[in-house]
């Protein structure tokens, strides 16, 4: 999908096959359900991480979260569109996003845990930014604490800081009390 900047999406399929925007939104799309696929699989060593990947998995593939391309977006970001009573979330991937996850897929994947904000979304816990960014912090932090077993795994300075603000991952956003009771699931994933 693309997104403009005022959220209207064109869907890939809609778009001419010769149209240079459909490419990348097709790379995209199917990046970033690659990479969440890998997330969710039981080959990723941490059930909660994969627990979490298997909603996104599920929402985005029903197109109750969408992925899309955003020209000016830098890094990976959660949006809401709200129009009337209906709301619609949506990741807005960068044009670049392919090559970065090319160039740094673990850093890439440590950003996809920010599906947390996907799951925020369904569950309406998206009234309070600061928990929401404290959360997503937090999965991140989950994911390195995975990941930091790999030998060639290295953290960034934005790494190191979300580290040290939760050395436990998500078992430090337990004990911040910035977790709530996750009451619904979608298709057995909650």
């Amino acid at each position: 999908m693309l997104a403009n900047a005022l959220f209207k999406f064109e869907h890939v399929d809609t778009m001419p096959a010769s149209d240079p925007i459909r490419e990348a939104g097709v790379l995209c799309g199917d990046m970033f359900t690659g990479l969440v696929d890998i997330l969710r699989s039981p080959s990723f060593p941490n059930p909660r991480i994969n627990r979490l990947m298997t909603l996104v998995w599920r929402l985005v593939g029903n197109r109750i979260v969408n992925a899309a391309i955003m020209p000016g977006v830098e890094k990976l970001h959660f949006y809401i569109e709200k129009t009337g009573d209906k709301k619609i979330g949506f990741y807005a991937c960068p044009m670049k996003w392919v090559q970065q996850a090319i160039d740094r897929p673990y850093y890439t994947q440590s950003g996809l845990v920010w599906a947390s904000m996907c799951c925020d979304f369904f569950h309406d816990q998206i009234y309070s930014g600061r928990k929401l960014m404290l959360r997503a912090q937090a999965w991140e932090a989950e994911y390195i604490l995975t990941q930091r077993q790999r030998d060639d795994y290295w953290l960034d300075d934005y790494q190191k800081s979300v580290m040290r603000r939760f050395p436990s991952g998500i078992d430090s956003a337990r004990r911040m009390g910035l977790l709530y009771h996750r009451r619904k699931q979608y298709m057995g994933a909650s």
